[in-house]
């Protein structure tokens, strides 16, 4: 059972990796579908809004500071 959950979870990150680059590469900016404002802080400690990544590669985390 331990073999299956390493690969499970990796998973999991990959499609929540592929979700992540969806967001930044502006799937929601259609025209008529603004695509929604956020922001975040890359492990380098940048912080970014979503008309700043575009076009851009970045690595980011999820903190518990809310």
């Amino acid at each position: 059972m331990a073999r299956v959950g390493w690969r499970f979870g990796f998973g999991v990150m990959g499609v929540m990796g592929l979700m992540m680059f969806g967001v930044l590469a502006g799937c929601g900016s259609r025209e008529g579908k603004p695509m929604p404002e956020f922001a975040m802080k890359t492990v380098g400690g940048e912080a970014f809004g979503n008309k700043d990544v575009r076009g851009r590669v970045a690595l980011f985390y999820v903190s518990g500071e809310g």
